[in-house]
Formats: structure tokens, sequence, C-alpha cells
């Protein structure tokens, strides 16, 4: 295999997190979390280019476990849980990207009831429009 993507970061507190990472037309997609906010990835398999986007949905809390979901026409669902730590709930946010990584204006919400334990979970339903689950 290849190491394609690195991200260093020093923590001295158990970080607590998940990533995600699925296959669209142009390559691959991968969101973790680096630092408190939420990263990026595209990599494109035939060129071997791999373009990082730093990303920051809102500032102020840790953003973790990311999801991602990808529709036919490239756009991008990306979810994350805000204020989760051992044993304790928080919320629940997403944003709708373009196939570039840019936020689509009108396509961010935010839900304060996520449970202890829980992460959100980006996909596409059946006739292929973007879901949360948690």
């Amino acid at each position: 295999f290849t190491i394609v993507n690195s991200d260093p970061w020093r923590s001295d507190v158990c970080v607590m997190s998940t990533s995600s990472i699925l296959r669209t037309p142009a390559g691959l997609i991968a969101a973790w979390e680096g630092e408190g906010n939420i990263r990026l990835a595209d990599w494109n398999q035939q060129t071997g280019l791999v373009t990082k986007w730093k990303w920051t949905p809102d500032a102020g809390e840790r953003h973790k476990h990311p999801s991602l979901a990808v529709d036919k026409s490239g756009g991008i669902l990306i979810t994350w849980a805000d204020g989760t730590t051992w044993g304790k709930g928080g919320a629940m946010a997403w944003q709708k990207l373009d196939s570039k990584g840019n936020p689509i204006a009108g396509g961010k919400g935010r839900l304060d009831e996520l449970p202890a334990w829980s992460k959100p979970a980006a996909y596409i339903n059946a006739a292929g429009r973007f879901e949360i689950a948690y």
C-alpha cells in the first residue's frame, strides 16, 4: 500500500474521534478530525494528487466524528458531532458542499440533541437524496 495523505497532530489527550472515506467518480474523498477541526482531502487516483481542504465548520467547538455522502452530481454532505466527550452527548451539525468542498449557501443545519455515545451518519436514500441518521 501507499500512504497518500499525512496530517500529523500532537495531542496530550485522547482524541476519541472517527473518520470517513468514500469513493467518488473523481477518486476518493476523506474527512477526519485534526486539532479540533474537520479536515477534508480529495485524492485523484489517476493523477495521484491529494488536495487538502482545511475546513472549519464553526469556531468555538471541537468538531468530531465526520461522515460523508456524495450524490450523483458530486455534491457532498458532511455531518459531524459538536461538544461530545466521554459519556456526554452534544450536537449534530451538517453542511452541504459543492464538488470542490465549498459550502453551499443555505445548506447547513444543527440539532442540539445528540445523545451520548452517538454520532451522525450521512447517506444517500433510495430516491438519491441526502439523509442523516444517528
